[in-house]
């Protein structure tokens, strides 16, 4: 019993969705943080679901902040179409100089995770956003524990589909399509 984020086919959703908001795109940037043991492992499963679609991935390797424009020089010399920033408190922490740092250096940068990226300027985001999840928990798991229900009794609740949110303003400013 309880609530997961995880989806099996979370990254080539995220990847359709790109391709979707910039049609002909073969090289994605992602953004990650080398120090980050889950972003490494993701890291390579986006190379192998990029790979099915003979698309390149193009490695953005940022720590902290201040590693923002490297990342995106880099990038924008190796061509890169567009790119996303991967889940973790690393990366949500500077979402806001992401999307500064994106719009600034003209490369779309989508991130993996919700919580005001769009707000703040950036593009869109694609992925689990977990806020509804938990909502559903409350409901479908702790109403029935609170009425005598064992937690072992009640199925694990988790996303079907990643979900996307669109800064409109900044869509058309790059170019790109919002569905």
């Amino acid at each position: 019993m309880g609530v997961h984020s995880h989806l099996a086919d979370g990254i080539k959703q995220q990847l359709d969705g790109l391709l979707a908001m910039k049609p002909g795109a073969t090289r994605i940037g992602v953004l990650f943080n080398p120090e980050n043991k889950t972003h490494l492992r993701l890291l390579e499963l986006w190379k192998s679901s990029a790979a099915a679609k003979h698309v390149q991935v193009v490695e953005m390797r940022v720590t902290k902040a201040a590693d923002l424009d490297a990342a995106l020089k880099t990038a924008l010399a190796e061509k890169t179409d567009l790119a996303i920033g991967l889940l973790g408190a690393d990366t949500y922490a500077i979402r806001k100089e992401i999307a500064e740092n994106a719009a600034k250096q003209r490369l779309p940068i989508v991130m993996d995770t919700p919580g005001s990226y769009t707000d703040m300027g950036g593009v869109a985001t694609l992925g689990v956003d977990i806020v509804p999840l938990y909502r559903e928990g409350a409901i479908k798991q702790m109403v029935p524990m609170l009425e005598g229900k064992r937690p072992s009794d009640l199925a694990w609740i988790g996303p079907g589909r990643i979900s996307a949110k669109f800064n409109g303003e900044v869509v058309r400013s790059f170019g790109l399509t919002a569905d």
